[in-house]
């Protein structure tokens, strides 16, 4: 009886671990709106305007989205090091921004969170931590990326500045609608 009990504690501790894993939500390629150079041409003078929404640890908002932006920066691979900030400053270029939503209701999209602005309503954090992230020109996506983890608990947990991370690289796509495959098919 015991020599099948040994086969079961590895396996269940492997399915605990897989729900409190990140996941990313990347769309593959080609995004229609969006252009190669777009992100580079948003952040070529340092920064880009980033609006955070949602708070799911009851932080300080301003702290809040402080830690965000941080863990935002530099995670884009440009040839510049890349800002997050909370206000329009010289280093910013309008109407280029970035907006952050964190348990965002179900039925509010990326293009939403455009048109919203950063005014997205959002939930506690519920045993799962939802981000979506959204490029925007104005009020029109250019792209966009969700990533969520299971059992996150606070803001000072690694794993909430690696789902920040993974879902800030995920936001700007490897390919735009330009590029083509042979017989012109996308990449």
């Amino acid at each position: 009886m015991l020599h099948g009990f040994k086969y079961i504690v590895p396996i269940v501790a492997l399915a605990a671990t897989g729900c409190n894993a990140i996941i990313v939500e990347d769309l593959t390629g080609p995004r229609f709106s969006y252009f190669d150079g777009d992100f580079e041409f948003a952040a070529n003078k340092g920064s880009v305007l980033t609006d955070v929404s949602g708070n799911p640890f009851n932080m300080d908002p301003k702290q809040f989205g402080a830690l965000v932006r941080s863990a935002m920066r530099n995670q884009i691979d440009l040839a510049i090091n890349t800002n997050f900030v909370a206000g329009s400053d010289g280093t910013t270029v309008p109407p280029y921004r970035v907006v952050v939503a964190f348990n965002p209701p179900s039925h509010i999209s990326n293009h939403d969170l455009c048109a919203q602005r950063g005014s997205t309503p959002s939930g506690p954090a519920s045993g799962k931590v939802e981000v979506r992230m959204a490029f925007c020109y104005g009020d029109s996506l250019k792209s966009g990326s969700a990533a969520w983890v299971n059992g996150l608990s606070s803001a000072n947990e690694p794993r909430f500045g690696q789902l920040v991370r993974q879902a800030t690289r995920a936001l700007v796509p490897a390919q735009d609608n330009e590029e083509t495959g042979e017989g012109g098919r996308p990449l």
